[in-house]
């Protein structure tokens, strides 16, 4: 199990099934502060099975501005450093520490969803 932490105590927490697994900040660490576009926090590294690497992307927000949160996810994932081909899958989560959105269809975030899965390639 893998956790990292944000601001406003928000956390995400990442069962690894034993697994090697490392955590590292992206916005400020792997990416230099000051950027054109801000960045996603995490990036979540896990090895698989077949010795394969799977990344996590990690958006942490205290707050509910979801739009906001899928620019940086999107900014992030158009850097070189993280070319899709390095890994043998991609994900991105979300975590919101408190304003979390309604747990109901929403026609405006459904579609900010599959627009982001077709422009990232990513779950």
């Amino acid at each position: 199990e893998i956790s990292v932490t944000g601001e406003h105590r928000t956390k995400y927490v990442r069962k690894c099934n034993n697994a090697n697994a490392a955590a590292f900040t992206v916005d400020g660490g792997l990416i230099p502060s000051g950027t054109r576009n801000r960045k996603c926090d995490k990036l979540v590294l896990i090895e698989r099975d077949d010795s394969s690497c799977l990344a996590c992307f990690v958006e942490l927000k205290s707050g509910s501005d979801l739009k906001r949160a899928i620019t940086q996810l999107t900014s992030t994932l158009k850097e070189k450093l993280f070319d899709g081909s390095k890994f043998s899958k991609r994900e991105c989560v979300i975590v919101y520490g408190f304003g979390i959105p309604r747990n109901r269809p929403c026609a405006k975030w459904e579609n900010m969803q599959l627009k982001f899965m077709r422009e990232t390639n990513c779950i």
